[in-house]
Parts: C-alpha cells; structure tokens; sequence
C-alpha cells in the first residue's frame, strides 16, 4: 500500500513569508508618504512662487524708496497652501541694490536688481533654508528695473 505524504509548512517557511510581507508592506507605505510629503512640498512651492512674483511686481510698480512694502523690506503672509484647514506663514524679503547710479541729465535714474525671497518654513531663514527629508523650503525671484526719477 502506498501512503501519500501531505507536506504541510514549516514554521521557518510561515515567518519568512510573513517577514516578506511585512517588507513590501512597509515600502509601500514609505513609497505613499513620500509622494504625500512631495505633493505637499509641490503645493507650497507654488504658493511661494505665486506670493513671490506678486511681491515682486508691486516692489517693482511702486518702486523706491519703499519698494511697495510700506516701509519695511520684510513681511510676512499666510496663505492656505496645501492644508485647507491651516494657513501657512510666508516670510518674505524685498531686497533692492542698486546696479547704476543714474546721471543728472537722464530721466530713466539708477538700475536696480529688486530681489525678492520667499521661504515658508521658520528655520529657512538661516544658511540652508532646507529640512531634511524635505529639501528647499524657500524661492528667490529677481528683476533688472530702471524705475522714473
């Protein structure tokens, strides 16, 4: 009489497929968080930039001395970026150096670099401007302009 043997799993074989499911698992949902860290990290850039190139325009349309910021070169705004029920503060700068100083008898005046710096994270202001994981935290537009004396 022939016996057939029905081989059942080991337990090696049980806890390595559950090892491998929990590994897939896991990159899963690291590869999930880091597309939601980067459409939010998309999200605020564009809001940045937007911001930054509102700023810019108004510095360049009001020109100096005060450069559309009345009075101070720094501000800050908040904005509804990638977070409908929070706002998330922009700190900006207004930066204006002047490239040429203008003659007496031209009427255009001086030429300015008007630089305007946005970031949106507190700890952007220092050298890096980045958080880990993240990346840039900050946007910088600039514009050449030769604002009427």
């Amino acid at each position: 009489m022939l016996y057939r043997r029905h081989r059942a799993l080991t337990l090696a074989e049980v806890i390595m497929a559950l090892g491998i499911l929990a590994l897939i698992s896991l990159s899963i949902i690291g590869f999930f968080s880091k597309i939601l860290t980067a459409s939010a990290k998309s999200a605020d850039l564009s809001a940045g930039r937007t911001l930054a190139r509102q700023i810019l325009d108004r510095a360049v349309r009001e020109g100096p001395p005060n450069w559309g910021t009345r009075g101070a070169l720094a501000g800050s705004e908040e904005i509804h970026s990638h977070d409908t029920a929070n706002r998330l503060r922009y700190l900006y700068t207004v930066t204006p150096t002047l490239l040429t100083t203008p003659a007496s008898d031209y009427p255009m005046g001086g030429a300015y670099n008007v630089q305007v710096v946005v970031y949106w994270w507190p700890d952007a202001a220092d050298s890096t401007g980045s958080r880990r994981e993240v990346g840039r935290l900050w946007t910088r537009l600039n514009q050449v302009v030769y604002p009427a004396q």
